[in-house]
């Protein structure tokens, strides 16, 4: 009965995933966090081929141009790739202490169960999935220590992820609107020149051509990422230490 009851917590936490192992070198990690592409010499690849696109379309300006928003959208890329990640992984992370719990009342060895579950757990840098491996050891020291019953501590850890996912995806969607509005300012300048093109003046021969139009489009440039970075850091939610 019992190896019965271990077969079916072992098919639980498979069911969660493949365990993910942490990198064995810092450069390893380091690689893995650096672009969407996971590779810098890709990344940069990419970067190079559109910024000679834009020198042979329309000189400098334009390859500086192509260089910088080609840069920023693949570190815009990657963010977002790391934020689906760490949604998916802290949601596995909930459903793996709350599986624990519920084979621990079935009478699945406990330290047994503990070390598998912490073993299946992902194990991306996201602060939440950090603090509820930390926060699991914890439960299992007291309860080792001191006699508790390690399914209720369990139960209230599980309780708690379910309450800060619940805070996240409301903190999403009240920024949403934010971050559309930030999207769409960020598209306003293309529709100033796409605008100005359709009135009739020379727009990309001023902008791309003239000692003037440069000095705008660098000043144009950076005051756009500066807008984006500040827009990013009101919109991203803080973690809370626990």
């Amino acid at each position: 009965m019992l190896s019965t009851r271990t077969g079916r917590a072992r098919a639980r936490l498979a069911a969660l995933g493949p365990v993910r192992r942490p990198s064995t070198t810092d450069r390893k990690r380091a690689l893995e966090r650096l672009s969407p592409l996971r590779s810098r010499r890709t990344a940069f690849t990419y970067i190079a081929a559109l910024a000679a696109a834009g020198f042979a379309w329309e000189g400098p300006v334009a390859a500086f141009l192509a260089a910088v928003y080609s840069a920023a959208a693949l570190v815009a890329l990657h963010r977002h790739r790391d934020a689906k990640s760490a949604a998916l992984a802290r949601e596995r992370t909930r459903r793996a202490i709350a599986l624990l719990a519920a084979d621990l009342r079935a009478g699945a060895p406990a330290h047994r169960a503990v070390q598998e579950t912490l073993a299946a757990l992902p194990t991306e840098g996201d602060p939440l999935c950090r603090t509820a491996r930390r926060r699991l050891r914890a439960a299992w020291q007291v309860a080792d220590t001191t006699g508790a019953a390690c399914a209720d501590i369990l139960d209230r850890l599980d309780a708690d992820l379910r309450a800060r996912l619940r805070r996240e995806a409301r903190a999403a969607v009240h920024v949403s609107g934010s971050r559309a509005t930030t999207i769409l300012l960020a598209a306003l300048p293309v529709a100033g020149l796409l605008i100005g093109s359709a009135l009739g003046g020379d727009v990309l021969a001023v902008l791309f051509h003239t000692p003037a139009g440069a000095a705008c489009a660098l000043a144009a440039v950076a005051l756009q990422m500066l807008g984006l970075t500040w827009a990013r850091r009101l919109t991203t939610p803080r973690e809370v230490p626990s």
